[in-house]
């Protein structure tokens, strides 16, 4: 910890001195948060002024300049979040959101749920399978959102928005090449004309072997459209197909220093989701949002055995889930915003497994279906200048379980440049169907999982310059669904708590140089248990610094510090991973109004750490990427 402050704090002082202090200037670039509408979280749009205490942006600028080697990298630089990432993107790629389970936050992309809860992981979805140089912006809301998304948004929502439409005729040609053989290349061009505007990108990704027996490639191909029907009617539209391939010891293995069986788990994904919005505007403050959304997951597994507990498995799986819903959005008063709506969900899940392949072979199969409707609506009421409240509430109907009420509120006072927020909402998950019906570890008769969660937020910003948010939390998760060493089977545990506080100060010291430091604290415990939560650590922290040296050159430095992780291993049992701080550094130039030069040093100082046990983290990386617009 003391070497993640020391780092911080030099760098800090260095550029006080340096830079000494400035006003932020008024354009977009400049400023601590840019302005736009933050759609996560809520139906009833808001501005991102008044969304900041609920919600965490990163927007396409933020991107590009601390140019991370993947998504779970650059969460990784966000209060609350921590990534594991033991093989690089050869294993799966999961977040633990303030310390939750990776299956307890809804992921959504660009609005389509794509949780899998076909899959061995409960429904937690793989942030390897996202390219970041397809992203807009990402959008983040802690805390039960099952007020408005349902089913798995207990611990947040994340939802991850890619590059738009293009306003004009535009393409963009981007390649990046590596350390240990990492190769990746995009394209992407737009279109615009009379009754709107289309979007074509491909892109194919090949990390190399950045870690002993880890690899990843995959290949992606998106298409957008926005087309104006009418003066008052829009119709969105998105088709997005992607294939990966990817390898890695498996994570309780002992991975490369300890593993016995040096054979690795192979999995080859397909993934696709689609969606179609047609929005008609009734007035200047009201509009109706009829949206069909398509998501399917197709997962070939062959998991290799783990001598002496664990036998090797062959799975196949396949899981379609199909969305109707239609929102009404209007402002009956000045100060009244609200919204109402309904959503028809189906779902299919096949699992085809068997274990043992190659000697006992015993068939692990199961095939389920599900239904599902609600209704929810929310309410945004502005009682003056200071004082603003939110209410929200969904009931959800699911085929042969009980119905689920998920309320949410919240109540936020501004007094001069402090803004003081409490937030309380409960949220549910689903069993997932792996969890009811694989037929040796499953149990038909699961309920499901909820929570409850308080959230205290205090914002302050002492000068045009500087900004302070300080959030505590006290999460609560209910049946927890788990998996029980001493019996072998997934069991229903009673409750577990999590709570602790995040700190953010960002400090701008000069126009062109901005610094953001986090800290997150953490305890978590399992009730009337032994057991400890693994792979999430309670001490979290961060430091970014973007600088704009001049026009055409961009630098940024960032550190992620990551305290102690209980982990486990068949070879090893119950371990505690040392704490440890990695540093990444980038520095892009423009070199003219066409090409762009990004070149990035990943781990500069080469620090030796693992992120799950004997995965030992590569040493320093290299990367340069090249980009042109026309």
């Amino acid at each position: 910890m003391p070497i993640f402050f020391r780092f911080a704090a030099i760098l800090f002082l260095f550029f006080a001195q340096a830079e000494g202090r400035a006003l932020f200037a008024d354009t977009t670039r400049q400023s601590i948060e840019p302005l736009t509408i933050v759609i996560t979280g809520s139906n009833i749009p808001v501005t991102e002024h008044q969304g900041r205490t609920t919600t965490t942006i990163v927007t396409r600028q933020e991107i590009e300049q601390l140019n991370a080697p993947s998504v779970s990298r650059l969460l990784n630089l966000l209060p609350g979040f921590h990534v594991e990432n033991s093989s690089s993107r050869g294993s799966v790629n999961a977040v633990y959101l303030r310390g939750a389970e990776p299956n307890y936050t809804a992921v959504l992309t660009n609005g389509v749920k794509v949780n899998d809860p076909a899959n061995n992981r409960g429904g937690a979805f793989d942030f390897s399978l996202i390219d970041i140089n397809s992203i807009e912006r990402i959008e983040i809301v802690k805390g039960p959102v099952s007020s408005l998304y349902g089913s798995d948004a207990m611990a947040g929502v994340i939802n991850i928005i890619t590059r738009p439409p293009q306003d004009e005729l535009k393409t963009n040609i981007r390649t990046e090449a590596g350390s240990n053989d990492l190769f990746n290349a995009s394209a992407l061009t737009g279109h615009a004309f009379a009754g709107g505007h289309v979007t074509l990108k491909a892109s194919h990704a090949d990390d190399g072997e950045q870690i002993e027996g880890s690899g990843y490639k995959a290949d992606s191909a998106n298409f957008g459209g926005d087309f104006n029907l009418r003066d008052d009617t829009t119709l969105s539209v998105h088709l997005s197909i992607q294939e990966a391939e990817a390898q890695s010891f498996p994570d309780a293995s002992g991975g490369p220093e300890y593993a016995v069986n040096r054979e690795v788990d192979k999995r080859d994904t397909g993934q696709q989701y689609h969606y179609l919005v047609l929005r008609r505007d009734i007035n200047g403050t009201n509009h109706v949002n009829l949206q069909f959304n398509y998501f399917q997951t197709q997962e070939q597994a062959d998991t290799v055995e783990i001598t002496p507990i664990i036998p090797a498995v062959s799975s196949d799986s396949d899981y379609q889930r199909q969305n109707l819903l239609a929102v009404y959005t209007g402002k009956p008063t000045p100060q009244l915003d609200a919204s109402i709506g309904g959503e028809l969900e189906w779902e299919e899940g096949t699992s085809n497994s068997v274990i043992d392949p190659e000697g006992l072979n015993i068939p692990a199969d199961f095939n389920l279906e599900r239904r599902l409707a609600a209704l929810f609506g929310e309410l945004q009421y502005q009682f003056n200048e200071r004082l603003r409240t939110y209410a929200g509430v969904r009931v959800d109907s699911p085929e042969n379980m009980p119905g689920e009420t998920s309320p949410r509120l919240g109540l936020s006072y501004q007094q001069n440049n402090t803004v003081y927020r409490v937030d309380w909402g409960r949220g549910f998950k689903l069993p997932s169907f792996y969890a009811l019906g694989h037929p040796l570890v499953g149990n038909a008769d699961f309920q499901p999982e909820t929570s409850e969660s308080v959230q205290l937020t205090l914002q302050h910003t002492f000068t045009s310059s500087t900004l302070l948010d300080i959030a505590a939390f006290w999460n609560r998760y209910y049946d927890l669904i788990d998996f029980d060493n001493t019996s072998n089977v997934l069991v229903q545990r009673p409750e577990a708590g999590i709570k602790g506080a995040e700190i953010v100060v960002k400090h701008r010291f000069a126009p062109s140089l901005l610094m953001q430091l986090q800290y997150t604290g953490m305890s978590m415990d399992i009730v009337d248990s032994d057991e400890v939560l693994l792979k999430r650590p309670d001490k979290l922290g961060s430091f970014v610094l973007n600088w704009n040296i001049n026009h055409d050159l961009l630098c940024s430095i960032s550190a992620n510090y990551v305290g102690g992780i209980k982990d486990a291993s068949i070879p090893t049992g119950l371990r505690t991973l040392d704490s440890y701080t990695r540093v990444d550094a980038s520095l892009g130039w423009q070199i003219n109004k066409h090409w762009f030069a990004q070149g990035a040093v990943d781990n500069v100082l080469d620090e030796d750490y693992e992120e799950a046990i004997g995965f030992n983290a590569p040493g320093i990386g290299m990367r340069i990427s090249i980009s042109a617009t026309f």
